[in-house]
């Protein structure tokens, strides 16, 4: 899982630095569900931090589960 999270943070800051911000952030969005999904909630907080479009994200539950599956509005 760590794998795809990398992958998609990669290409949504390539996406990014070419002024994609549509599918940059879709990209770094899919990461951030995929690291809170997997538990790694540090790195997740790290990324909300960096990228200011996943203030509005949901946060991970207690047991360190995502809490939907959706894309947050700021990045659609």
């Amino acid at each position: 899982p760590w794998q795809a999270a990398l992958i998609d943070e990669r290409a949504g800051l390539f996406y990014l630095s070419r002024g994609m911000t549509g599918i940059g952030n879709r990209f770094i969005a899919r990461a951030y569900a995929t690291l809170q999904a997997w538990g790694a909630n540090a790195k997740a907080a790290q990324m909300r931090d960096r990228y200011p479009a996943l203030a509005e994200a949901p946060l991970a539950d207690e047991r360190g589960g995502h809490t939907s599956t959706s894309t947050p509005p700021a990045l659609r």
